[in-house]
């Protein structure tokens, strides 16, 4: 299996949220129920930094921007083809960190990796990314620190906050960066100031709180008020234009504005009417 790892993949593209096309390589099942005994029995039993909060159970994406609440100034770094740049020889030294032998080491990370690189689609990748990065992270927090801001990293988006964040270090951070073999991103990362939105994870980060952004909070809306108002005439013996099986889309959109603005009264509401709607629906 280890001989011949690209065999037990298959590859496909995925849509980036920011445009253009990803290629995932997933293992077949026999390689990936490896990968996951490896995950849970080796890697998941090493600690990792606490700013790390992508692939970490009990965190999200939300507590992730919630860290950055009050923030007057962000810096964003974004980092180019993340997974390809941790390389097996990389890989190899978290397992003999583990206590394992070279020899032993180097098979583990073997099943771990495809074309001497980590695989995006494998189920270890992720954990295996944060434990590559605990150093780095711990030397960027410690900077962080000493300018008074507050660092978290989300897989391969970096964020730092504060009262202020000086050209020097963004530079400093850079450099921490590219000593251990990553590429950043140029044009996806810099300084976000003053009034204009922060954006993190895909939240809006203010002084006062995170929220979903306008764009989705109007969809949501609009297509709230259009199944209700079309699915009160379809219980009326009239079809309309209502698709039922776009209700459940709907709703899933709302609960999840709903887990980042508790507080949302009008979401709050009109899911309670898509559900009892949905259950009608149902049983006619």
């Amino acid at each position: 299996m280890t001989g011949v790892s690209n065999l037990f993949y298959r590859q496909f593209p995925l849509k980036k949220r920011s445009g253009g096309i990803r290629t995932i390589e997933s293992p077949y099942p026999k390689l990936a129920y490896v990968q996951r005994w490896i995950k849970n029995h080796i890697l998941e039993i090493k600690p990792i930094s606490s700013n790390a909060l992508a692939y970490v159970q009990g965190s999200s994406h939300i507590e992730n921007a919630k860290r950055h609440i009050g923030a007057k100034e962000l810096l964003k770094i974004d980092l180019v083809d993340f997974f390809e740049y941790i390389k097996l020889s990389t890989v190899k030294s978290i397992f003999t960190e583990c206590g394992y032998t070279e020899k032993v080491s180097h098979q583990l990370a073997k099943l771990c990796t495809l074309r001497d690189r980590l695989p995006q689609g494998a189920p270890s990748s992720p954990v295996i990314s944060n434990l590559v990065l605990v150093e780095l992270d711990k030397r960027l927090q410690s900077i962080s620190k000493k300018h008074e801001l507050v660092y978290t990293r989300y897989a391969d988006d970096l964020c730092f906050s504060g009262h202020a964040i000086s050209d020097e270090f963004f530079s400093l951070v850079k450099d921490e960066i590219e000593s251990e073999g990553f590429v950043v991103n140029q044009n996806k990362s810099g300084v976000v100031r003053g009034h204009k939105r922060k954006l993190i994870t895909g939240l809006v980060v203010s002084e006062y709180g995170v929220r979903v952004p306008k764009k989705m909070r109007r969809e949501y809306r609009k297509q709230a008020h259009y199944m209700l108002k079309n699915g009160i005439e379809q219980l009326n013996g009239n079809m309309g234009m209502l698709n039922p099986l776009h209700i459940d889309e709907v709703i899933g959109k709302g609960q999840y504005i709903l887990s980042v603005e508790p507080g949302n009264a009008y979401v709050k509401d009109s899911l309670c009417m898509l559900l009892k709607l949905k259950n009608k629906l149902l049983i006619k």
